[in-house]
C-alpha cells in the first residue's frame, strides 16, 4: 500500500513505535493527518484536532470510533487492497477537516466507552 501510495506522490511517514506517553504525543502532535491502524494513537489524535482515517480491522475499531462519533470517518480494511485506496482516505481527512470538532463530546464518548469495557470485563463503578 505504501509504494503504490507513494507512487502516486502521496507522501507517508511511518514513526518508530513509541517508547513512552510523551514520545507518542511528540510524533502525533507534528502530524497534519493521520492513517491509523493502532486504535489508540488514531484516538490521540483526533483527542489533537488531527484529521485520523482510522483503519478498520476488528470490530472493537467500530465500537469505539462509534463511541465517539467518528464512525463516520472509519475506513473499510478492505479498501487498502483495492486498486487506488488514496481517493477513499483522502476524502475521510477532508471530510474531517472541514467538520468542527467538540473536544469536550469526543472526551465523554471515550469516557462511556472506557466505562463500559470496565464493565465488560467485571469492573464495577
Amino acid at each position: 500500500v505504501i509504494a503504490h501510495l507513494h507512487s502516486k506522490g502521496v507522501q507517508i511517514e511511518l514513526e518508530p513505535r513509541p517508547v513512552c506517553v510523551e514520545e507518542l504525543l511528540e510524533q502525533i502532535s507534528r502530524l497534519s493527518s493521520m492513517v491509523s491502524t493502532r486504535m489508540h494513537a488514531g484516538i490521540v489524535a483526533r483527542g489533537l484536532g488531527k484529521s485520523v482515517a482510522p483503519i478498520l480491522w476488528d470490530s472493537k475499531v467500530s465500537a469505539v470510533w462509534q463511541q465517539v462519533g467518528g464512525m463516520k470517518y472509519v475506513v473499510p480494511g478492505e479498501t487498502l487492497l483495492s486498486e487506488d485506496p488514496w481517493p477513499v482516505i483522502e476524502k475521510v481527512l477532508a471530510d474531517q477537516s472541514a467538520d468542527s470538532f467538540d473536544v469536550a463530546n469526543t472526551i465523554a464518548g471515550i469516557e462511556t466507552a472506557a466505562r463500559t469495557c470496565l464493565r465488560a470485563i467485571g469492573f464495577d463503578e
